[in-house]
């Protein structure tokens, strides 16, 4: 099986890049369960609109809410498993996309796939260099490309826990290492500790404890810590200290106000 026929969203994410390249807007396929990529917003639109991709505009669009799947029912009344499952989803709360796409069930084969998702980069990704269209050089610290064999974990007999692998059939999309996807989203949970938007901390939260605590073991997530600023190397001692004497939260409300003073949240 290969990695776009396994994984979901490869194809779509795949093909969306293909388009933004051609269209020569700046993107990065940055997101999770879904694809997301910070651009130049009405440029990128335009693009996909004409390659055929369905643009919504529907106000009331289950994508515009921050809870995407949110149901009240009386007490006893039947509640479908699907349901059930997509209330209890980790992104069932979200950030809000700036413009987003459904994906037309013939549009790609495999998994079902249903949303493609635009962010502008001043809202999701400010902490990274400005997004440029200049090739990814092989030890880029901080971009990678799907097809890097040499960089990327391969696809394993362990299909709950594996990495998707390199992406070899199917054009190549630029995203993050895994140092600057856990840098990042761990700057998103700073925002909204500072802002106190606490639903969308929980999300971001929840995809930082998937990247680093639930995905990797052992010595790749401490191969991991050593590679991350020198301000969020305690905050991964604290996920790993069973004393508790601080917790990771605790920690990272006592390391903003820093952050703050330095201009960078």
């Amino acid at each position: 099986m290969s990695e776009s026929e396994f994984q979901r969203g490869v194809l779509p994410a795949a093909e969306v890049a293909k388009i933004l390249n051609a269209a020569r807007v700046p993107n990065i396929l940055f997101g999770w369960k879904l694809t997301s990529l910070s651009l130049i917003l009405e440029t990128a639109v335009r693009a996909l609109i004409d390659n055929g991709f369905n643009y919504c505009d529907d106000a009331q669009c289950v994508e515009l809410k921050l809870h995407r799947w949110w149901k009240r029912f009386e007490q006893n009344t039947p509640y479908p498993v699907t349901d059930i499952a997509a209330l209890c989803a980790w992104n069932n709360v979200h950030e809000k996309a700036d413009a987003h796409f459904h994906i037309k069930e013939k549009q790609f084969p495999g998994p079902k796939f249903t949303v493609v998702s635009l962010f502008k980069q001043s809202r999701v990704l400010w902490s990274l260099p400005t997004l440029t269209l200049d090739p990814v050089a092989p030890d880029d610290p901080t971009f990678i490309l799907t097809n890097d064999t040499a960089r990327l974990p391969p696809l394993t007999a362990d299909r709950v826990k594996s990495p998707s692998g390199p992406w070899t059939d199917v054009s190549p999309v630029k995203t993050l290492t895994n140092t600057a996807l856990v840098e990042a989203v761990l700057w998103l949970v700073l925002r909204c500790l500072r802002y106190k938007n606490h639903d969308i901390e929980n999300y971001w939260h929840r995809m930082f404890h998937w990247l680093f605590l639930a995905s990797i073991e052992g010595e790749r997530q401490r191969a991991l810590r050593d590679t991350l600023k020198p301000e969020f190397e305690p905050l991964i001692d604290k996920y790993q200290d069973e004393s508790k004497a601080e917790t990771p939260t605790e920690y990272l409300k006592r390391l903003l106000p820093q952050l703050i003073a330095k201009g960078k949240v």
